[in-house]
């Protein structure tokens, strides 16, 4: 797409691209403050287009200027004797590249702890992950860290006990469910009062 025909709506696109705000790019394409038309301009399919246009040509030129330096970098290196410096100017143009992706694996917590059959087996699967990801946990911790935790989980239990024992708060009052069996059963209604019939 060639730049926009509408002069300011190119400016205010230029302004987007250099990375200024929507209100700023808007008053720098020559239009009086105001967020509201600014955002409906931004949100314009061509303005979008255009915008899309001018990041994907910047990002373009940023990677060919960040291979060409890692190259140097690398010839260097090579020139140097220093291999594992050309190693990693080698894996950072490959990475910038797309050609080396790293992998990363995620698991749901199911997924994790899937195989433990006690709350003792979910607790040390919990602490290995703990040392995996780098709490700097050492075996000498296991029994405190054990001991918080199953005491954590019999707290839970005791918890969750006492709220499932709590008795079941009646939705109706008591006159409300007397009228409804009352009615169910096709009996007259208690006249009001204090509920003896005259």
């Amino acid at each position: 797409m060639s730049p926009l025909r509408n002069q300011r709506h190119e400016r205010f696109c230029l302004a987007l691209a250099e990375g200024h705000s929507i209100a700023e790019s808007y008053a720098a394409a020559g239009y009086s403050k105001n967020r509201g038309n600014a955002s409906r301009l931004k949100a314009n399919e061509s303005i979008v287009t255009r915008l899309a246009e001018l990041q994907g040509a910047a990002a373009k030129s940023s990677l060919a200027s960040l291979l060409s330096e890692l190259e140097d970098a690398r010839q260097q290196a090579t020139s140097l004797k220093q291999l594992s410096a050309c190693v990693r100017a080698v894996e950072a143009k490959a990475r910038i590249s797309g050609l080396l992706v790293e992998k990363v694996e995620v698991k749901t917590l199911e997924e994790k702890f899937e195989d433990c059959k006690s709350p003792q087996d979910i607790v040390r699967r919990s602490f290995v992950e703990c040392q995996r990801d780098g709490y700097g946990l050492e075996e000498k911790d296991w029994e405190e860290y054990r001991r918080l935790m199953l005491g954590w989980w019999e707290a839970l239990d005791n918890f969750l006990a006492a709220a499932k024992a709590k008795p079941v708060q009646p939705i109706m009052s008591a006159e409300a469910r007397d009228r409804h069996e009352r009615k169910r059963l096709g009996l007259a209604p208690r006249s009001p009062g204090n509920g003896s019939r005259q």
